[in-house]
């Protein structure tokens, strides 16, 4: 048996939250974020894992220097977060007032499962996103190992989620930050 943890990385900036935090969003943690990642280490470093995937951005990174030297950390880029494009670093108040009726949709198309049909102003669509994260998901479950972690983003984790349990995207509820899910794969 194969355990994944797939785990949302610790809070960030206080200027970045409540805004759309896309590929391209860069930013720090935040003081509690740094806590919150340094004790997710520790747990992963006590259940000796083998593998951690993170996607490159500080955000998901900052986590692998407080790990083992033994434990194998994997830049894993197309598990980034969805490209919001437009959108990306705007609070929601800056996107009801410049994109109302976008964001009425990327609403609607949540709440009613047609997440096919999400797409961001001079962004990433769902189905782009989707191939992308399912892709990476396809080549990491062969990896040799007994126990991963990979530590993401919100939309990408929910997207892992629906993947590896094969379950609809929109059942899948966001992570808070720095929360970890574990999940047994038979092999």
């Amino acid at each position: 048996m194969k355990i994944i943890y797939i785990i949302r990385h610790g809070e960030v900036e206080k200027n970045f939250q409540k805004s759309f935090r896309g590929k391209k969003c860069d930013c720090e943690l935040s003081n509690k974020g740094i806590v919150q990642s340094k004790e997710i280490a520790k747990f992963l470093n006590n259940i000796k894992i083998d593998i951690c995937i993170t996607t490159g951005l500080k955000r998901t990174d900052f986590i692998s220097q407080f790990l083992n030297h033994n434990i194998k950390n994997i830049i894993e880029p197309n598990l980034k977060e969805i490209d919001f494009g437009l959108w990306d670093n705007l609070r929601i108040e800056d996107i009801e007032n410049n994109f109302p009726e976008d964001l009425k949709n990327y609403y609607n198309f949540w709440e009613t499962g047609q997440l096919e049909k999400i797409s961001f102003p001079e962004g990433e669509n769902y189905q782009s996103f989707f191939k992308r994260i399912k892709t990476s998901w396809d080549k990491l479950k062969n990896k040799s190992f007994k126990q991963m972690a990979i530590v993401g983003h919100s939309f990408s984790n929910a997207c892992l989620h629906s993947i590896i349990n094969n379950q609809p995207l929109h059942t899948f509820p966001i992570m808070k930050y720095g929360s970890m899910t574990k999940i047994c794969l038979n092999s």
